[in-house]
């Protein structure tokens, strides 16, 4: 038995001068379902970050969206070391990262520090995009090229590198 299979070209978001990270697409983890490209674009005026699955699993398909974050309000994590923090390449303040002893992180590679952290939300749903429903999360931006998701009621850790290989 044979599958018709449709392929579209996938419209990248273009350049936004102000952005927190520039949209595009990322690879991320996602505990048992492996790695799963996402398209990071922005909407309502760059208030809002919207994170969409490219290619999909089992509990999210491809096309729906995995994250949302307000970027109206940004996090601060107090901490008494501020002032000796390093900046970044940007001469951006960055913030100590750290994760919580209860977050289980899907990486080996968890960054120290980050420059951004914006409340989010992250669906999730029962298998087959069953009774699909937003979770609290935190959006943390790293650096250029990547983000992570903190998943609070799921005690998860995801991060996110941008795509650099070229398709044809």
């Amino acid at each position: 038995m044979f599958s018709i299979v449709k392929c579209i070209r996938l419209p990248l978001p273009s350049h936004r001068e102000n952005a927190v990270i520039q949209p595009g697409l990322f690879k991320g983890t996602y505990s048992a379902h492996g790695i799963e490209l996402v398209l990071l674009s922005y909407n309502d005026g760059d208030k809002s970050a919207i994170i969409t699955k490219i290619t999909g699993d089992d509990n999210v398909p491809a096309g729906e969206i995995t994250i949302t974050a307000d970027l109206s309000q940004q996090k601060f994590e107090t901490n008494k070391e501020s002032d000796s923090l390093p900046l970044s390449s940007a001469g951006l303040p960055v913030q100590r990262f750290e994760l919580s002893s209860s977050i289980y992180s899907r990486s080996d590679e968890v960054p120290e520090f980050c420059l951004y952290r914006f409340n989010s939300n992250g669906q999730v749903a029962y298998t087959g995009f069953d009774n699909p429903t937003f979770i609290k999360g935190e959006w943390v931006i790293f650096d250029s090229v990547s983000f992570g998701h903190i998943w609070l009621m799921l005690h998860s850790f995801s991060i996110y590198k941008r795509v650099t290989e070229t398709f044809v």
